[in-house]
């Protein structure tokens, strides 16, 4: 017996978009999230857009594609796609991101989580289809929470 699999066409860029849901049950259990914080594959910004609720934060974002209405546009996937961030970054004014909170394109997250991860000041965030999973650099143990559903 011979099975066919018709592979689904993905969506532009990867483009799977966030529910604010998500995000608040994400800064629900991890509050200490605040400071200069960067959306690097924002998207439509809906993470962004939460953050943004952050009494006192900065909230900075980038996306590859030029047609979203973000700070910057480069491609996060590569070394010097961060340091040409970075750069920018810092001449807006920041010094640099506290942290990063970000929901990757699937096929980039290998390259862009370690390199959001070094970038980080403080941790890095990333979001996998229905986990979330922080690196948080002050902190010397390792846990793993479930939260629930997000329905």
């Amino acid at each position: 017996m011979t099975a066919i699999s018709v592979k689904a066409k993905r969506r532009k860029n990867d483009f799977y978009p966030t529910p604010a849901s998500g995000t608040r049950a994400l800064l629900q259990n991890y509050p200490d999230i605040n400071g200069v914080i960067l959306e690097c594959c924002a998207g439509a910004s809906d993470i962004a857009n939460v953050l943004r609720e952050i009494e006192g934060s900065i909230v900075l974002t980038n996306d590859i594609d030029e047609s979203r209405d973000t700070d910057f546009h480069i491609d996060v996937s590569t070394p010097l796609g961060w340091v040409m961030l970075s750069d920018l970054i810092s001449y807006s004014g920041e010094p640099g991101a506290d942290w990063v909170v970000t929901n990757p394109p699937f096929n980039l997250a290998p390259s862009i989580v370690p390199l959001a991860y070094e970038h980080a000041e403080i941790g890095g965030v990333d979001s996998v289809t229905c986990g979330w999973f922080i690196w948080d650099k002050r902190v010397q143990k390792s846990n793993i929470t479930i939260v629930g559903a997000l329905l």
